[in-house]
This record gives C-alpha cells, sequence and structure tokens, in this order.
C-alpha cells in the first residue's frame, strides 16, 4: 500500500463501515430514553441484521430481540439471543418451522392480526401439544397490517386464543407519523404518473424508432382453438 492509496481501497465490497463511537452513542441514547419511560426495549434487528450491532445493544440494556423473518431469528438465536419477537403475522405454513425454534429453547413470540390465524395457533397446539406466548398487532396508522381498534375481530381473537390455551403476550403497535404516509403517497402516485407518461410519449411502443422492436414480429395471443 503506498502513501497515497487508502485503506478503505483494500476493502472487498460491500462492507459496512461503522463510527463506533457514534453508534455506541446512539445505543446509549436510546436505551436511556426507555429507561426514562419505564419500558422494555426490544430493537428491530432488519436495521442493522448485525450480531455484533445487536449485542451492544442487549449489554445495553435491550431486553431480547425483533425480527421480520424467521430465517432472522434462526440466525440471531443460533448466535445466542434466545428472547426473539417474530413481529409478522404468523401463518398456519410457518408453525412448525416457528415452533422448532421453540423446542430448541428459543423464548420466541408471535403475531396475529386475524381470527383465522388465531384458529391456526391455536389448532397447532391442539394437535402438536406446542405453544407459545401470542401477541396481537393492532393497526394505529398505516394500514399495512394489524387489527384497527374499532373491529369486533379485536376482541374475537383474543377470546379465541385465550379459550384454546394460549397465552396472550400483550398487543403490537406502530405508529407512523402521517406526513410520511402523505409523502409516501405522493411518491407512489409520481412514480405512477411517469409510467404512464413513459407509455403515453411511445416510449414502450414498437413504432418508436428508438425501441429495438419490428412492426412484422409482433407477439400474437391465442386462446385455444379457432381463437
Amino acid at each position: 500500500m503506498t502513501s497515497s492509496t487508502s485503506p478503505l481501497d483494500a476493502l472487498d465490497t460491500p462492507a459496512a463501515l461503522i463510527d463506533l463511537p457514534r453508534m455506541q452513542h446512539n445505543i446509549a441514547r436510546m436505551q436511556q430514553r426507555m429507561n426514562a419511560l419505564g419500558v422494555t426495549f426490544r430493537p428491530h434487528v432488519k436495521t442493522t441484521k448485525c450480531l455484533d450491532v445487536v449485542r451492544a445493544q442487549v449489554a445495553a440494556g435491550a431486553q431480547g430481540i425483533t425480527v421480520s423473518t424467521l430465517k432472522e431469528a434462526e440466525a440471531f438465536f443460533a448466535a445466542g439471543i434466545t428472547d426473539i419477537l417474530y413481529a409478522v403475522g404468523i401463518v398456519a405454513a410457518k408453525l412448525p418451522r416457528a415452533m422448532a425454534l421453540r423446542r430448541q429453547g428459543c423464548d420466541l413470540k408471535l403475531v396475529v392480526d386475524n381470527v383465522e390465524a388465531a384458529h391456526a395457533v391455536v389448532d397447532h397446539y391442539r394437535t402438536h401439544d406446542e405453544r407459545c406466548e401470542v401477541w396481537i398487532e393492532v393497526d394505529t396508522d398505516g394500514h399495512r397490517s394489524g387489527i384497527t381498534p374499532e373491529q369486533a375481530a379485536l376482541l374475537e381473537v383474543g377470546r379465541i386464543l385465550q379459550a384454546g390455551g394460549i397465552e396472550v403476550g400483550g398487543l403490537l403497535l406502530c405508529r407512523i407519523p402521517s406526513e410520511f404516509l402523505e409523502q409516501r403517497a405522493a411518491y407512489y402516485a409520481n412514480q405512477n404518473k411517469a409510467q404512464m407518461e413513459s407509455v403515453d410519449n411511445n416510449f414502450l411502443r414498437d413504432s418508436d424508432p428508438r425501441m429495438p422492436l419490428f412492426s412484422e414480429k409482433k407477439s400474437k395471443v391465442t386462446f385455444g382453438p379457432g381463437s
């Protein structure tokens, strides 16, 4: 390495470069905020997907983690993190994989946001004698998933779980600021507008000389004999 060569030039990419003092400061600041509010902090590891960062958060006082996929849960459990919340509505097909983690000693918690999922969890327990703590997701903003507070299904899901012998651990909520929702809606509206303008301007038509298409090679769709 010459004097004019940066150490960064020797890195194999992609690579994550982290300002450790700043990271530690931010972790400590967040944990102090949670402590002041008197709540348990369970960081979402999809933000970093980095075991070293998660270990630093746990060392600072975090109580377990949150994941978006069972693959993440498996990876972090294998690394020694046992208290894990799988924060995506569970479906029947994924229950065997989730329960496999439970059998290995992982304190995996699941989330449901509809009656069908609640019944699936109860049915799995009755069939396989396997159960876990379940949280109910409530839609307080964004309308991506969850049960709105006024829906009768919110209490119904709770009753199904309780009657089926499943522990209801609590509610999962996520408030998205209204300005963020407005920005997201405007972004997708602009994307759709740009796509439509491209079509209207002949960018995607075979008659446009800028496209490497020829009119004599048009595709034809048929629907059976005689079409």
